[in-house]
């Protein structure tokens, strides 16, 4: 009954949201699934007169919030990977993102609203859109940053949630497959997606959702790791904060100290790390979970597609990915 309650609370209070619209940048967080994008959309979702939209372009099943609003906008695509589309579809997407910024499509949320029940500005946590990183940022001027993680920890969290593979939508696509593939990795990556062993597979699919955008998005779009924004919190998020223009920084960083909203998907072992502040343990745990094997099929496949990132002996990224950000 209390939760009942308070449920009709909150969707009250975001049915009675104004918008008015404010003088600083919709904000973008383009990320992997179980890459971290949670825990900096938690930060980012609590600045006062923020309305936040959790995953508009990543629901899969009629229980989500907001299924039915944001199928009957969009336009049906092989595992929600917007890419390739055709000028119809592009026409969608466009008056689907600008109707959900200005709130004419409440799918979102406000957990902070300025008095009197006004949000004053957008932020998106995004997947599932690793190919229109550019347009959206071009598009509609949103300020944002591409956040990524180690291919072995966050291919390590799919699989044990049992979670499917979008690089099947990519590689149905001879288009796309040309433009981002020589002969010899085409090959290689169908060959992957015909096996039998889901490992493998996982790695791959993060080459295609995190490796490409990294590499072919925008040079004026800052990149982020899971593991920078652990280990070196605080200079990061300061300085994040004055690339977003938001205020409350130590509230956001009074965050990083607990699970974040995706916890639910975490082990009790993660979720006790990230309450201690265990940071190595946090962003490593997965190295003793995955076999030596595993390991040599990984580094395999990585090396095959040029990522230089990452090894697959270090828990940590090879070079600093993160710069200073610059508005």
């Amino acid at each position: 009954m209390i939760h009942g309650v308070r449920d009709q609370a909150r969707d009250l209070k975001r049915r009675s949201v104004r918008y008015r619209p404010g003088l600083r940048p919709h904000l973008a967080i383009f990320g992997i699934r179980r890459g971290g994008s949670t825990l900096l959309a938690d930060m980012v979702a609590a600045e006062p007169g923020m309305w936040f939209v959790d995953e508009p372009f990543g629901t899969f099943a009629p229980d989500q919030p907001f299924y039915g609003e944001i199928h009957a906008e969009l336009p049906e695509k092989l595992h929600n990977q917007f890419f390739d589309m055709t000028p119809e579809e592009s026409r969608a997407v466009h008056s689907f993102v600008s109707r959900t910024l200005s709130l004419d499509l409440r799918i979102g949320t406000v957990r902070r609203a300025r008095w009197p029940l006004v949000a004053d500005r957008t932020a998106l946590k995004l997947l599932n859109t690793p190919m229109l990183i550019d347009w959206l940022v071009g598009e509609f001027g949103l300020r944002g940053i591409i956040l990524t993680r180690h291919p072995g920890a966050q291919a390590r969290s799919v699989l044990r949630l049992g979670w499917g593979f979008s690089a099947e939508a990519y590689f149905a696509s001879d288009a796309f497959v040309e433009a981002h593939f020589n002969v010899d990795q085409a090959r290689a990556g169908r060959e992957i997606l015909a096996g039998q062993d889901p490992w493998p597979k996982a790695i791959f699919n993060w080459v295609i959702e995190s490796w490409i955008p990294l590499r072919e998005a925008s040079f004026e779009i800052p990149r982020l790791s899971y593991e920078e924004l652990v280990v070196q919190r605080g200079p990061i998020v300061r300085d994040l904060f004055r690339y977003f223009e938001l205020d409350e920084v130590d509230h956001a960083l009074a965050l990083l100290d607990r699970p974040s909203g995706s916890s639910t998907f975490s082990t009790s072992l993660a979720k006790q790390a990230i309450t201690a502040g265990d940071t190595r343990n946090i962003v490593g745990r997965w190295c003793a979970q995955t076999s030596d094997e595993e390991m040599v099929r990984a580094q395999e496949i990585l090396d095959l597609f040029g990522v230089d990132l990452y090894a697959m002996d270090d828990p940590m990224p090879k070079r600093a990915l993160y710069t200073l950000a610059t508005a």
